[in-house]
């Protein structure tokens, strides 16, 4: 798994994702958009191998930008298949008409 040191990878990620999720869900008054927020947590702690390695490669992205894009990954996995759920809906009713 490798070494947790303060200017790793993997810890700045954590350090970020750790404040975000202290700081910013206070900030939400929806508990909805709480929710939806710890969703992003648990997506960020299984995907977070993927933004380690991009930190690690070329030290571009910061840990937001990856936390960002990992969180764009996940809503565009879950549009389709919420898509694939409606056009099979769509199909049954109109065999059903």
């Amino acid at each position: 798994m490798g070494r947790l040191t303060a200017s790793s990878p993997r810890m700045r990620l954590r350090e970020t994702a750790a404040g975000l999720d202290k700081h910013f869900k206070m900030a939400l008054k929806d508990t909805e958009r709480h929710a939806a927020f710890e969703a992003l947590i648990r997506v960020w702690d299984d995907e977070s191998a993927a933004a380690i390695y991009q930190m690690g490669s070329d030290g571009v992205y910061s840990a937001l930008d990856l936390l960002n894009l990992q969180s764009s990954v996940d809503n565009r996995r879950e549009i389709i298949k919420l898509r694939e759920e409606y056009e099979e809906l769509h199909e049954a009713l109109k065999r059903l008409s």
